[in-house]
């Protein structure tokens, strides 16, 4: 069963990471600054990997 969650985590994880890439290739096209944008994505990574590394500790 551990497995099968640890599996289901890593595929959600990877369908967000997909997502929040087609969110920026979108607000770059909408025309904000690729810098800008880089770090948009650098604090939504920094704040997904906090959750799992939580996630981790509390099992």
């Amino acid at each position: 069963m551990r497995n099968l969650t640890c599996k289901l985590i890593a595929l959600l994880l990877t369908l967000q990471i997909i997502l929040m890439g087609i969110q920026a290739k979108n607000r770059i096209q909408n025309g904000e600054s690729q810098i800008e944008v880089f770090i948009w994505m650098l604090n939504n990574c920094i704040s997904l990997l906090q959750q799992v590394k939580d996630d981790e500790e509390d099992d």
